[in-house]
């Protein structure tokens, strides 16, 4: 029988900071971000959604809650309004149809 060395298991990575990984907000100018959510922290950004506007990004996310919360960090948002298009391919085009149908801006 052969005595083995010991190894110390190496230390963990640093703790990254709540907000890694989020990219900026519509009025930060977008920008992507590297990490992955946390549990937590798509249930806050989730919440922070009507269930109206959940519903529409679930339809779009094929019912996928982390791919639906991605979108809307990611949505178009109406300036005068808020509301927010969800579809990535149609959103700016929406977009404009809302601004031009509902607030008369061309």
């Amino acid at each position: 029988e052969r005595d083995l060395p010991v190894v110390e298991p190496s230390p963990p990575p640093p703790a990254a900071p709540a907000d890694a990984g989020r990219g900026g907000g519509a009025d930060a100018g977008g920008g992507g971000g590297g990490g992955v959510a946390e549990t937590s922290d798509i249930d806050a950004i989730w919440d922070s959604y009507t269930t109206s506007t959940r519903r529409r990004a679930l339809r779009h996310a094929s019912s996928n809650r982390a791919v639906a919360v991605v979108m809307l960090m990611d949505a178009q948002k109406c300036p005068m309004c808020e509301e927010l298009f969800v579809d990535s391919d149609e959103s700016t085009r929406e977009l404009r149809e809302h601004m031009r149908d509902e607030h008369f801006v061309s």
